[in-house]
């Protein structure tokens, strides 16, 4: 059974790793699962599902997140072995943990190791950003790099969030991403704010609303938080849209939505999951709606952010 432990303590790296196997493999949606907790009744059902074939066509793929070191004489230990060393190759059995492998795992899986770089190693980090940055099509300057170094450090996930604010910003150029601007854009207020169209398409209120007090007291200005979540779900719906026209060339895609880089798409499909062509629509005109009022009323931009917060969560 194909088998692969990755661990280290770039939790993003990982995650980011596994959603790019995924991609490589033909795997079934019907057959996906991830384990999310890895107590010993989510870990015995997992591995007992990896020995059945899969339904249909396609691979069976199952993520155990945070897995837990299981030694010798664990109750677990006997179907774990057999699992690992069983030969069916249609299932593909994915650990992930900040622990390393124990010798089991040396010998039945393929082992990846993601750790951050350390803060002392600046060269190796500049690096790193600026291949990053290549990735998402952005060529940064030297003193730019330095900017977002300083800002973001060995952060990946936080340096995810920022290069994908600057591909929104630059919007094609990336030569007016210099230093001043590139320091005025990359704040905790823009991750922030990203975060918060990722909790409205969740439809998660209560994070929602705890990272709209974070921006209200970071005074953080209203009309760019209405911008930056018009541009989000206007990008989604689009990406949506041309899912449900039946597109499924990831490169075609990426290229009428305007994503610089394709490999983008593949994760955009796994954040929308099921969500609709309809509820991403209703959204974006209630973002729409919420900045011609707060631009034509002396409403309270506080509260009609609040109701529009009540609003997306609230659409089925």
């Amino acid at each position: 059974m194909p088998g692969y432990y990755f661990y280290g303590n770039d939790e993003f790296a990982i995650e980011q790793a596994i959603y790019t196997l995924k991609q490589s493999l033909n795997i079934n949606s019907l057959n996906s699962s991830i384990v999310r907790e890895s107590k010993d009744r989510e870990l015995r059902q997992a591995l007992e599902t990896a020995l059945t074939l899969p339904f249909g066509s396609g691979d069976r793929f199952i993520w155990v997140r945070n897995f837990p070191a299981i030694a010798f004489g664990h109750a677990l230990y006997p179907l774990l072995k057999g699992v690992l060393a069983a030969p069916l190759s249609t299932t593909h059995l994915i650990f992930s943990s900040s622990d390393a492998p124990t010798q089991l795992f040396k010998q039945c899986t393929q082992i990846r190791k993601f750790d951050r770089l350390p803060p002392w190693q600046t060269d190796q980090i500049h690096k790193w950003i600026q291949t990053t940055a290549i990735q998402f099509g952005l060529r940064l300057r030297s003193d730019t790099i330095q900017v977002l170094q300083q800002a973001i450090g060995n952060d990946s996930r936080a340096l995810h969030h920022a290069l994908e604010t600057l591909v929104l910003y630059s919007n094609g150029d990336d030569t007016q991403l210099i230093p001043a601007v590139v320091g005025n854009l990359i704040t905790s207020t823009t991750a922030t704010a990203l975060d918060l169209a990722q909790a409205l398409l969740e439809s998660n209120r209560e994070k929602a609303l705890r990272l709209l007090a974070q921006l209200m007291t970071l005074n953080e200005p209203v009309l760019k938080i209405i911008r930056t979540l018009a541009s989000r779900f206007r990008l989604w719906l689009c990406v949506r849209s041309l899912i449900e026209a039946g597109q499924h060339n990831n490169a075609q895609i990426a290229q009428i939505a305007e994503i610089r880089n394709p490999n983008q798409v593949y994760f955009l499909r796994q954040m929308l999951g099921s969500t609709s062509t309809d509820r991403l629509c209703n959204c974006l005109n209630a973002i729409l709606h919420t900045e011609f009022e707060i631009k034509s009323s002396s409403s309270s931009s506080s509260n009609v952010l609040h109701l529009l917060v009540f609003e997306i969560c609230d659409q089925p």
